[in-house]
């Protein structure tokens, strides 16, 4: 599972906490936080892999960044300020355990307040 983030060590004891739950293997690209970030991977979580971007390269960046040193069979992207329910993890990667044909899934995602941002899919 591939987070990125810049200056979200605000959000990733949450984004973290219920993704280490779900068992997989974690690797944070950090885009040049200055915000305490490294610190606080450093302290609260040592089995989370993390690599250094010297200058914020984005979204995309951090994923091109990561992609170098991800060995997994398949690659979860996460935003840092998501929370993943239980199960989420089983639930996501199913469709392409059961179906060689599919090649790309999305979750339901909900905005804070409830509401549906995206009714999720496979492709």
């Amino acid at each position: 599972m591939v987070i990125i983030t810049w200056n979200g060590a605000h959000l990733l004891p949450d984004c973290l906490d219920a993704v280490l739950t779900e068992g997989a293997q974690v690797l944070v690209v950090d885009n040049d936080s200055q915000d305490g970030t490294k610190d606080l991977l450093a302290a609260r979580y040592p089995t989370v892999q993390v690599v250094e971007s010297y200058r914020n390269v984005g979204f995309a960046g951090g994923v091109a960044l990561a992609l170098e040193h991800v060995t997994t069979p398949y690659t979860v992207l996460l935003n840092n300020d998501a929370v993943v329910r239980s199960g989420w993890l089983p639930a996501l990667l199913g469709p392409l355990e059961a179906e060689p044909r599919v090649g790309a899934v999305c979750s339901k995602l909900l905005l804070p307040d409830g509401r549906v941002q995206s009714a999720g899919g496979w492709i």
